[in-house]
């Protein structure tokens, strides 16, 4: 999915793990809004449809991000969004489809590594698709994280909605108090539009039996005129682009430490070992030695062959590729 932070490569030694991502040109959206403090109502929604359609992506997976904001969403070079930074994400069974009937209607998968009959059961919280783990930032968490009660896809929706606020305004719906206490209430100063605070509202309704879906935000009248096939393919022009990087002529060296390479077979995490088809052929540019000199701590921590099929698909590197 375009609108996703994918990863180009990710290995470990003894001393640290490594994940590779794209470089985007425009920092965060955070970082724009320190500067720009709210953003126009077209730029809003040519941000809030990709958006949508990361959450889309995620939610039809069964994984819950729990830290929507706009420090975790990137800006490319030419503009588009990306939402990045999984580290609080959950998935939850993958088996059990996202929306699928009643919990007494799961089957239950054999453990293909079962040694006895045994059977991978799953969790109330893959069959309910919720939790109740406190976790995210907490000027943007909803009320039911913060609270520790039962939550789940909703939580990103609210995520959403503030991110949609804080872009029409410049500020968050809250006070010191919290977020959870807040009204979502718009200034005449806002200069919003009616149709956009309603999607908002929707987004931040506190009850979060009666918060919008994403596929309801999709449906929402604010989206009307919205090419979705255009938003997915990131082929509709942006309405802002970042200025283009400054790369000096003579780049001065900055020192990588990294740990002891793992030596055949002590390796306790094979499966973390992974490239895209592309990651020892980087395309040319400013950034070519810095992904080559990546690429050169991949072989030496790994012993990775570099002569790989560049057209093989994305998969996790086997031992032989040592």
């Amino acid at each position: 999915p375009k609108s996703l932070l994918t990863l180009e490569a990710s290995w470990s030694d003894a001393k640290y793990y490594y994940l590779l991502t794209p470089w985007c040109a425009g920092k965060d959206l955070a970082s724009l809004l320190m500067g720009e403090r709210k953003l126009s109502g077209d730029r809003v929604k040519f941000y809030m449809s990709q958006l949508v359609l990361a959450l889309e992506t995620l939610h039809d997976l069964n994984i819950v991000h729990r830290d929507i904001k706009t420090a975790n969403i990137f800006i490319t070079v030419d503009g588009n969004l990306i939402l990045g930074d999984f580290g609080l994400a959950k998935q939850f069974c993958p088996s059990l489809m996202h929306g699928s009937a009643e919990p007494f209607d799961v089957s239950f998968d054999v453990d293909p590594n079962a040694t006895g009959g045994a059977f991978l059961i799953p969790s109330v919280e893959d069959i309910t698709c919720t939790t109740n783990e406190r976790c995210g930032t907490p000027s943007w968490m909803s009320p039911a994280q913060i609270a520790g009660s039962a939550y789940s896809f909703d939580a990103d929706v609210w995520g959403l909605g503030m991110v949609m606020f804080k872009m029409l305004t410049g500020r968050l719906p809250s006070d010191d108090s919290g977020v959870a206490e807040a009204d979502v209430t718009f200034r005449a100063s806002d200069c919003v539009d009616p149709v956009a605070q309603d999607l908002v509202r929707g987004l931040l309704n506190k009850d979060q039996r009666a918060r919008m879906t994403i596929a309801e935000a999709k449906q929402h009248p604010y989206f009307r005129e919205v090419n979705w096939a255009a938003v997915a393919g990131h082929t509709e022009r942006a309405p802002w682009t970042p200025l283009p990087a400054s790369v000096p002529v003579q780049p001065r060296k900055t020192p990588l430490t990294t740990g002891v390479p793992y030596c055949e077979g002590e390796d306790r995490l094979p499966e973390f070992v992974y490239a895209t088809p592309g990651f020892f052929s980087p395309p040319p540019g400013p950034l070519k030695a810095f992904a080559l000199k990546l690429a050169g701590i991949f072989r030496s921590s790994w012993k990775v062959k570099a002569n790989r099929s560049p057209t093989a698909s994305p998969s996790a590197i086997s031992r032989s590729d040592r």
